[in-house]
C-alpha cells in the first residue's frame, strides 16, 4: 500500500523490521536451543511474519483509513490481483527451493557455502532492487499518461542508465574478490540471470518493461 503511494519510508521500515526480527529470532534460538529444528524455525518465523503483518495493517489503517469493501471492484480485479500475488510467491519459491533441495539430500556443508555466496549476490544487487521497487509505482503512472508505453519505455531507459553502472561495478567487485580457485568466481559473469551480478541489469530492465 505504501509502495503504491510512493511512501517508501514506511515500506522500508516494515521490511527492515521483519528482517531484524528474524535475525534476533535466529540468535535467540541459537543461544537457547543450540540446534533448532526446521519445524521450530518455521513456526517461530511464521509468528514473526504475522506480527509484522499486523503492524502493517495498523499502519495502513492509520494513514489511509479503514478499507471499504466493493464487491464489484473485487470481482473485476480478482484475476489480475491473483496473477500478481502468485507471481510474487513463485519468485520466492524459485529463489529458495534450491537450498531446500540441498538440505533434503544431506548436503549441509555445500548448502551453507552456497547460501553464504547467495547472500553476497543479494547484497551486491540490493541497490538495483531498491531502485526498481521505489520506481515501480511510477511505471503505472507513466503508462496511464498520454504517451502510454512510450513514456514507460523512456522512464525505464532513464533508470537503466543508472542501474547499469551499479550492476557493472557490483559484478566487477564480486569477480575480483571471489576466491581465484573457486569455479563460483565466474558466476558473477555467467550463470542464471537471477544469480549473476551484471545480468541483474537485464533482469531489472525486463521486469520494468513488463
Amino acid at each position: 500500500m505504501f509502495q503504491a503511494f510512493e511512501k517508501m519510508r514506511y515500506t522500508a521500515i516494515l521490511n527492515l523490521a521483519t528482517t531484524c526480527a528474524r535475525m534476533v529470532l535466529a540468535v535467540a534460538l541459537l543461544i537457547t536451543l543450540h540446534n533448532a529444528t526446521a519445524i521450530t524455525w518455521a513456526v517461530t518465523s511464521l509468528a514473526i511474519s504475522l506480527i509484522t503483518a499486523a503492524a502493517g495493517v495498523i499502519l495502513v489503517t492509520k494513514h489511509f483509513g479503514l478499507p471499504k469493501l466493493q464487491p464489484s471492484l473485487f470481482l473485476e480485479r480478482a484475476r489480475e490481483g491473483l496473477v500478481f500475488a502468485i507471481s510474487g510467491s513463485t519468485t520466492s519459491i524459485c529463489n529458495d527451493v534450491d537450498k531446500a533441495m540441498l538440505a533434503h539430500y544431506g548436503m549441509n556443508a555445500a548448502n551453507g557455502i552456497y547460501t553464504r555466496a547467495y547472500r553476497v549476490i543479494d547484497i551486491a544487487t540490493m541497490p538495483i532492487k531498491s531502485i526498481h521497487a521505489a520506481a515501480f509505482p511510477r511505471f503505472f503512472k507513466k503508462g496511464a499518461e498520454v504517451d502510454g508505453l512510450a513514456g514507460t519505455e523512456s522512464f525505464a531507459k532513464k533508470l537503466l542508465s543508472k542501474t547499469s553502472l551499479i550492476g557493472i561495478a557490483a559484478a566487477a567487485v564480486m569477480f575480483v574478490c571471489a576466491p581465484k580457485h573457486a569455479p563460483s568466481r565466474y558466476l558473477c559473469l555467467w550463470g542464471r540471470p537471477e544469480r549473476r551480478g551484471c545480468c541483474s541489469i537485464s533482469s531489472t530492465a525486463c521486469a520494468t518493461l513488463r
